[in-house]
């Protein structure tokens, strides 16, 4: 496996890494954790008078604290399949680019330049997101874990779309150009995908 076929593999690993934390968040946000409760009580006394009639509150009573532990919900069976898959997906991406070190090591220059498509990527795709509720009218930073997580899902076929223009030219400040256009753009660069197809002979 030479290392362009390498790179191709690892870098997607980092979004997968991210959606995988982003699910586990998700799923584990409400664990069980104990919150007190305050009662209280006031009552209140009518007391009439030659003016008139005033409302005067009484001395609090005592103050009631219970311990009322939270229960977080279960994951469904679908959420649990979609995190095991994540987590050995990203389990062998570690274990290939371990493997695969010394590789990895002789061409720093280059892994170093595709880790920084790959984080230009990821900008313009969040760029997207507030942007789109700038246009919405919306708040533009109220952005949701969902909204940052899905276009990570298809950060292989978009990521795969750069690097395999910017590993066979020059590296020059047009290919983090291209690489936040096509983040920025995903649904079109993922509409305008189109399966390989097998080249005949003569």
């Amino acid at each position: 496996m030479d290392l362009k076929s390498l790179l191709g593999i690892a870098m997607p690993v980092l979004g997968i890494a991210a959606t995988a934390a982003a699910l586990a968040e998700r799923i584990f946000a409400a664990w069980p954790r104990r919150r007190e409760l305050g009662v209280r009580q006031l009552e209140v006394a009518k007391a009439v008078g030659v003016g008139g009639g005033s409302i005067r509150p009484l001395p609090p009573r005592r103050t009631v604290t219970r311990s009322v532990p939270v229960r977080a919900p279960a994951a469904s069976p679908g959420q649990k399949i979609l995190l095991g898959f994540v987590v050995l997906f990203a389990v062998l991406g570690v274990t290939t680019i371990a493997l695969y070190w010394p590789e990895i090591s002789a061409n720093r220059d280059t892994m170093l330049f595709a880790v920084w498509l790959f984080v230009t990527m990821i900008f313009g795709m969040f760029v997207q997101v507030v942007v789109a509720n700038y246009q919405a009218g919306k708040a533009m930073f109220d952005v949701t874990v969902p909204d940052l997580v899905l276009p990570l899902f298809f950060s292989l076929v978009v990521y795969y779309s750069i690097w395999s223009v910017a590993s066979s030219a020059p590296h020059s400040l047009f290919s983090f150009y291209a690489a936040f256009l096509n983040g920025y753009f995903w649904r079109n660069v993922l509409a305008s995908a189109k399966l390989p197809t097998a080249q005949k002979d003569g």
